[in-house]
């Protein structure tokens, strides 16, 4: 998961907290990437290097609860922008949820 352009992890905020819920109940494993405005992030948007989001997400994909052949990425705004330009640089990428990309 993919939060947007007011930056930290926004998946892990509260209002997030149903849809995250409804994607454990399924099955499915979600992380909740903080691709800047977070510790260990850079501080803006701008110029974000798309090997360190990915590699967070093959980190995360060989936790063997994990099957890492079939990751998608959800994002909104920003991170929307962000999961389609992943996908479109990296194979192991299977399914984008774009939500309100610019």
């Amino acid at each position: 998961g993919l939060g947007g352009a007011e930056g930290g992890n926004g998946w892990t905020r509260a209002r997030w907290t149903p849809q995250r819920e409804r994607f454990l109940q399924q099955g499915y494993a979600f992380l909740a990437v903080g691709y800047f405005g977070t510790p260990n992030s850079p501080a803006q948007l701008d110029r974000i290097a798309l090997d360190g989001v990915h590699a967070a997400i093959r980190k995360a994909a060989q936790d063997p609860r994990v099957d890492g052949r079939c990751i998608a990425l959800i994002g909104g705004s920003r991170g929307g922008e962000l999961a389609l330009l992943l996908a479109s640089h990296y194979p192991d990428i299977r399914a984008v949820v774009a939500m309100v990309p610019g």
